[in-house]
């Protein structure tokens, strides 16, 4: 083969070459990340069957239309509803999460009468916050320096509610396009744990709590319900005697806002049309935890190799076959990419990146499409 041949059939697979750099590049930076973030939602969180020991004691409207504006409420509410929840020794709940913060201290009567009250039901979490702030230290494990998160402080309950609570922190993950598809675990920092509010309830809940601690210290999760799934009761039927003492019975409770003006509720991944409470994140969480539903990333260069195998396959057959075999390759790769997607995500929850690699395989068929135009034009 003389030496312009080859330099031919090098020019002529360098269109191939380009899709396979641009292609890996989409994947490693995620570009266009967006709308490859809309395309996973839609494949990969699939809601499934709500647990019925989950339930939610909701700060709703009906609650605030009879107890009155939040603002105005003291601690004496929320300790008469600890009270009610373990009213009876043998059939209080198994957790009670309470996603509200008592950070400061109030009125002293109404704060002795909430400390007592979780004191008595011995099995409360309560929501705490970190404090944290980027800074640069240098790890051993890479040899370098690098940026990295460092938690400054846990705010925690009032010291009389902290002592006798298990606290958890809430602080939430939100990705590039504002949406919670991640959430923490648990944080090491020194000697020190910090534990999520969802991972210290998912603890006191399981029969293995040692498995938990290998969960990576943030997780992608897929999520169980969509916004309003779990079951939920006002705590003014709690408040009021209604509901029978045994409903919760080694239940997890979770207390938490549920109404808009109290201001948190979230984008996610399940519903780009609904916010979802913070209350129901938490649950979602717990889910995951308990059930293992952490959704795995797989690996950059595994996918990257991957991704150059299909562009040059594609790349090969535009040069070497027929326009329509070219075709059938291209509606190939439409199909079996994402076919094989939904089966390693079913076996083993991996998730491949769905849209790089069949907008790489696009553009480099139209633009073998055009160079073939252009040849047949100079003939």
């Amino acid at each position: 083969m003389n030496k312009k041949k080859i330099l031919t059939n090098i020019v002529g697979y360098l269109p191939s070459l380009l899709f396979i750099i641009l292609v890996i590049c989409m994947i490693a930076f995620r570009f266009p990340g967006e709308i490859e973030l809309l395309a996973e939602d839609a494949f990969y969180q699939k809601p499934g069957s709500i647990p019925n020991n989950i339930k939610i004691v909701a700060i709703d409207e009906i609650t605030l239309a009879k107890l009155g504006p939040y603002s105005d409420w003291n601690r004496s509410y929320f300790a008469d509803l600890i009270h009610r929840l373990c009213a009876n020794p043998d059939a209080k709940p198994k957790v009670i999460g309470m996603d509200v913060f008592f950070t400061g201290e109030g009125e002293s009567e109404s704060d002795k009468q909430l400390a007592e009250a979780v004191a008595n039901a011995g099995n409360v979490v309560m929501a705490s916050k970190l404090e944290m702030a980027s800074v640069v230290g240098f790890s051993e494990e890479e040899n370098q320096y690098i940026l990295r998160d460092e938690i400054l402080d846990e705010i925690q309950a009032y010291p009389a509610l902290g002592q006798v609570s298990t606290p958890g922190f809430t602080n939430m993950i939100f990705d590039e396009d504002g949406y919670v598809r991640h959430a923490y675990t648990y944080l090491r920092q020194d000697d020190e744990i910090y534990k999520s509010f969802a991972f210290q309830i998912a603890e006191m809940m399981t029969d293995n709590p040692d498995e938990l601690y290998e969960y990576p210290s943030v997780m992608e999760f897929a999520y169980t319900g969509n916004p309003g799934d779990f079951e939920t009761i006002p705590m003014s039927a709690v408040l009021s005697g209604t509901i029978p003492e045994d409903y919760f019975a080694d239940c997890v409770v979770l207390i938490g806002a549920y109404e808009e003006g109290l201001l948190d509720a979230y984008h996610v991944p399940v519903d780009h049309s609904k916010a979802m409470y913070g209350v129901e994140c938490h649950a979602n969480a717990i889910c995951a935890l308990v059930q293992q539903k952490q959704i795995h990333s797989f690996p950059l260069w595994l996918e990257g190799v991957l991704a150059a195998m299909v562009i040059g396959g594609l790349g090969y057959v535009m040069k070497k076959c027929r326009l329509r075999t070219g075709l059938f390759v291209l509606l190939g790769i439409f199909t079996v990419w994402p076919l094989s997607a939904f089966l390693l995500f079913g076996v083993s929850r991996y998730k491949l990146s769905l849209l790089y690699i069949p907008l790489a395989a696009l553009l480099e068929f139209l633009l073998y499409l055009l160079i073939r135009y252009v040849e047949l034009q100079k003939k």
